[in-house]
């Protein structure tokens, strides 16, 4: 709303704010130079919703008068011409609302007759007690913002910001009773709201989670433990776990430890200590009757049991590559554990057999068109043969040059 104001000096606008007709406390009411809406002065209505204003700027002849949202209400602006001193009066009408409830209990029972309070503010909106059951039921303004104050004798207060969005708001509280710090520590009582775990020992205030490391091993145990304390640890805890040590009792055996084997032992916590045993002395490092690996488990899981048969072939191949199965028979479906099923190895030709002359045996005889003693080596049985030609042939020789001599 403008207002056209003569030119004074100064200019007092008074006025009431109410809500259908019942007065509003804490009404925020604003004065505005025009052009610009520039803040010229404002102020807070009473306890009877009743404002007075005062306008000194001789300068701005004309002005708007407005009053803020509160509570249920939406804001309004005056839109009546002043002049001189003036009397406006808002009467506000509600905009749209959201249910607000809950309840209050100290740390287990509901409580009776605590006030809840809902301001805007220094400006109280609403105000309602609980029943026998800690419940409270009322309404707000919706898209508006909110403090909440719960009090109750021999209780501390509760305050709360909370802003309604279009839906119904639950906000529920807890008090805590007001009790003295018994041993004088500065603390107050866990069981009233305070924080000091042992209100009979000065040394002891505050409680801190840790996880043991009692072998001083520097790897913790996983689960956490609670204590009293005055601000410190016991020895051997530390506030955060590092790793898993499988057992606190043994500085040798934590995560990554190194595994000593076959000692049924899990010294690096992996869960088992492996073992691989050669029961049948062939050097290959498997178990031809009870096993080419033998898990050893510290826990209850499954445990790789891996059955490994002799290489094969027996005397290594051309190939020079050997193979094995190997079958673990607790089945556990993995093969993390798994000995090798194939290597490498050395192949060694054999020695050439030697050569034998003469009859071969069994295996020989005579050929059907030569006569000549034949068999599994027919070199050797030719020799002979060849040896009488060549003395033949000789002989011959010898013959034609005797006759060549005489012929002379």
């Amino acid at each position: 709303m403008v207002i056209a104001l003569p030119c004074a000096s100064a200019w007092v606008i008074t006025g009431q704010v109410t809500g259908q007709g019942t007065p509003i406390s804490g009404a925020q009411v604003s004065i505005l130079k025009v052009p610009g809406n520039i803040l010229e002065t404002s102020g807070t209505t009473d306890g009877s919703g009743a404002y007075s204003l005062t306008i000194t700027d001789e300068t701005a002849p004309l002005y708007t008068i407005k009053v803020d949202s509160i509570g249920v209400y939406a804001g309004d602006s005056n839109t009546t011409p002043l002049s001189t001193d003036s009397t406006v009066k808002f009467d506000l009408v509600p905009v749209a609302t959201v249910s607000l409830s809950g309840y209050v209990k100290n740390t287990t029972d509901p409580l009776n007759n605590a006030v809840v309070k809902v301001k805007q503010g220094s400006s109280l909106i609403k105000s309602v007690n609980t029943n026998s059951a800690g419940y409270y039921s009322t309404s707000v303004g919706d898209t508006l913002n909110y403090t909440m104050v719960v009090s109750l004798a021999s209780y501390s207060n509760q305050e709360r910001n909370i802003s309604a969005s279009g839906s119904a708001l639950l906000e529920n509280f807890t008090l805590y009773m007001l009790c003295p710090d018994s041993d004088g520590d500065g603390y107050d009582d866990s069981a009233c709201g305070g924080t000091d775990c042992n209100d009979t020992d000065a040394s002891l205030f505050t409680e801190l989670t840790g996880y043991a490391d009692k072998d001083s091993d520097g790897f913790t145990i996983l689960t956490a433990e609670t204590f009293c304390t005055g601000g410190s640890l016991p020895a051997n805890y530390s506030a955060s776990a590092t790793a898993g040590d499988c057992n606190d009792n043994n500085a040798g055996i934590y995560p990554g430890a190194s595994e000593v084997h076959c000692n049924n032992v899990d010294e690096d916590c992996s869960g088992s200590d492996y073992c691989v045993v050669d029961d049948d002395d062939d050097d290959d490092g498997s178990s031809h009757s009870s096993g080419g690996g033998i898990l050893y488990s510290s826990e209850d899981e499954c445990s790789e049991n891996w059955i490994c048969d002799d290489w094969t072939p027996e005397e290594c191949p051309q190939s020079e590559e050997q193979t094995r199965t190997c079958e673990d028979i607790n089945a556990c479906d993995t093969d993390e554990r798994k000995p090798d099923e194939t290597r490498t190895c050395n192949y060694i030709a054999p020695e050439p057999e030697p050569e034998i002359d003469g009859d071969s045996g069994d295996d020989s005889g005579m050929d059907d068109i030569t006569g000549a003693v034949v068999g599994t080596d027919q070199k050797s049985s030719l020799w002979p043969l060849l040896g009488m030609i060549l003395i033949i042939a000789g002989l011959i020789g010898i013959a034609g040059l005797v006759m060549y001599i005489r012929k002379k």
